[in-house]
């Protein structure tokens, strides 16, 4: 096979070249004449929320086990946030204004992107799926770090769309943690009252044991059931305090609006535009002329043969 290509190409090398040559030169011009792109990088970091130790133990103490702290999402997770259509979607609803032919022009990105469409929600999906091209993300699993880049036609552009998700994942963290935190304020709220009632109800019991039983110290069975009776009430009473201190952060975490992520790396325009890869460009094209020059060497070769045959 090796010796068959290798004299197909020896007695066509000619025309391969012109294959190689050609395809080489489409490829660069298509380069040249290629609107320059400009990449705007950002990471983040998500902060962890105040967490949920110690409603978690009551959790455990009570039986429950559907209850717990802010539930830890893995870099992964804001990796495919980023990308998501929910969220991507919300990033091309918004406008933007950048300069375009010496003039500001406004628009979202279907209109930026210049989809024609009387169809909006077609419109809009095309924009998402366009938007998704753009975009590149990835995690440091070892620091939990979330990078992500954009690239586009315009360096403003580039930055203001970062920006936007940069806003959107601060709005989706923003939302669940407050959501949380009014689910964990309903749970404890009738937590509290649960155990508030069985704390009065284990004091009534100790004081009605004591009224009942006012000399105690001659009796090994009575001091037993009055240690008993002191443990449910303390063991109440901690379980108390823990949940009404649970229940205020729960408020105050449901009222709290404040940036849920570390920005590392903030976004910025790019001053110039992305460098071309002429290397990979030349590579790409010379096997591609290759493959081209190989293929029109078959049919002239194939051709020649059904002429000697005739």
């Amino acid at each position: 096979m090796v010796e068959t290509l290798s004299s197909l190409l020896a007695r066509h090398r000619r025309l391969v070249g012109i294959a190689v040559l050609a395809t080489m030169t489409v490829s660069i011009a298509a380069a040249l004449l290629q609107r320059r792109a400009y990449t705007t990088h950002a990471s983040f970091i998500p902060q962890s929320g105040r967490g949920g130790s110690s409603l978690s133990g009551i959790a455990l103490q009570l039986g429950l086990s559907g209850v717990s702290g802010e539930a830890a999402q893995s870099p992964q997770f804001y990796v495919d946030l980023l990308r998501s259509r929910s969220l991507l979607r919300s990033v091309v609803e918004k406008r933007y204004t950048v300069a375009g032919d010496g003039r500001p022009q406004a628009g979202t990105l279907a209109d930026h992107f210049k989809i024609d469409d009387e169809r909006t929600e077609v419109k809009i999906d095309r924009a998402v799926l366009q938007l998704q091209r753009l975009i590149k993300a990835g995690a440091a699993q070892r620091t939990g770090v979330v990078y992500f880049s954009v690239s586009t036609n315009d360096p403003r552009l580039s930055f203001l769309i970062s920006k936007q998700l940069l806003e959107e994942v601060n709005s989706f963290n923003l939302e669940k943690r407050q959501s949380q935190a009014i689910a964990e304020r309903v749970f404890v709220e009738q937590r509290l009252g649960q155990v508030g009632a069985e704390l009065r109800q284990m004091e009534n019991a100790l004081q009605s044991f004591l009224q009942e039983n006012r000399e105690i110290r001659n009796s090994p069975r009575l001091l037993l059931e009055e240690e008993r009776l002191q443990r449910l009430v303390v063991l109440r009473q901690s379980v108390y305090n823990t949940l009404a201190t649970e229940y205020e952060q729960a408020k105050l975490g449901a009222l709290r609006d404040t940036p849920v992520i570390t920005v590392i790396e903030t976004p910025r325009a790019a001053p110039i535009p992305d460098p071309r890869r002429w290397g990979e460009i030349l590579v790409t094209s010379i096997v591609g002329g290759l493959v081209l020059g190989l293929a029109l060497a078959f049919v002239r070769e194939y051709r020649l043969r059904r002429r000697e045959a005739v």
